[in-house]
């Protein structure tokens, strides 16, 4: 607090939502699309004693736009690679806040996986993540103690059946530069789930 007392706060919720879509008709193998979507604003970004880049949620909607390219190489194809590329750009400003737009890039390779039976798949994986986030704006931001550059180093899996696929990830930064000063992870995990119409 202002007197240099340490405090801690505590809170839960969900996040904001990403919509995405795919485009893949650029080959006939798939290997390279666009991607685009929304980044809904359903995280609570009112919860009191946080920053509002420290929110669990922005209160913004964000356009998002990018685009992939995949792979095979070594002995018979048995391994591959990927390049993603995404841009965040909030759309709209709320109470004062607009977060800084946002460039991430990945880059990773993978064995072809073990099959676990007929339709299941498991696929370990490893990529680099790299960041670029620009300072946030607004009467209700901290320009002077936002934005970032990172590089993150992220083992984990890919669990594949039928349609549905979850990808699991550990991620810890092997070089970071954050304007300010600001709160930061020394590590992060994610699960993602998606579903092929």
């Amino acid at each position: 607090d202002a007197a240099g007392t340490p405090v801690s706060y505590d809170h839960g919720a969900l996040g904001d939502i990403r919509v995405m879509g795919m485009y893949t008709g650029f080959s006939p193998d798939r290997s390279s699309g666009l991607m685009f979507g929304l980044k809904l604003a359903t995280g609570d970004w009112t919860y009191p004693n946080f920053d509002r880049d420290t929110e669990i949620g922005t209160g913004t909607t964000d356009l998002l736009l990018g685009g992939y390219h995949q792979w095979k190489f070594g002995a018979e194809g048995g391994w591959g690679g990927f390049v993603q590329i995404l841009a965040d750009l909030p759309a709209n400003s709320r109470a004062g806040y607009r977060p800084g737009n946002e460039l991430d890039t990945s880059v990773g390779v993978y064995p072809q996986g073990w099959a676990l039976g007929s339709d299941m798949r498991l696929t370990p994986m490893l990529q680099a993540l790299v960041s670029l986030r620009q300072h946030d704006r607004g009467i209700n931001a901290d320009p002077a103690n936002s934005g970032y550059q990172r590089v993150l180093f992220s083992p984990g899996f890919e669990l594949a059946w039928q349609r549905l696929r979850v990808d699991v990830a550990l991620a810890a930064p092997v070089y970071q530069y954050v304007k300010g000063y600001q709160l930061v992870a020394p590590w992060q995990a994610s699960v993602n789930v998606s579903y092929a119409l």
